[in-house]
């Protein structure tokens, strides 16, 4: 049974998550996803940091392996987009 501080920790947790998701969607309203996209990457960084920091938890090179996948095919997309709506032009 959590104790009550493991309620208020849970609480605030769930309002961070919460706002952390609210200023996501406001960002993605006032701008192009493809502006914000690069920030996105960030997550991935502040997740290994927030991960190593918090819970001593060192990333597998299946991590890293993951996250260039993510990274270089989103270069890739990007690249590809870029390119034919150039040509449609």
């Amino acid at each position: 049974t959590p104790s009550f501080l493991d309620m208020v920790i849970f609480a605030f947790l769930g309002i961070g998550s919460n706002f952390i998701l609210y200023s996501i969607l406001k960002a993605f309203q006032y701008t192009s996803a493809s502006s914000l996209a690069p920030l996105r990457y960030l997550e991935l960084l502040f997740s290994i940091i927030a991960g190593y920091l918090f819970f001593h938890e060192i990333p597998s090179y299946n991590t890293y392996i993951g996250a260039a996948i993510i990274i270089v095919s989103s270069f890739i997309i990007t690249q590809f987009r870029a390119s034919n709506s150039y040509v449609k032009k």
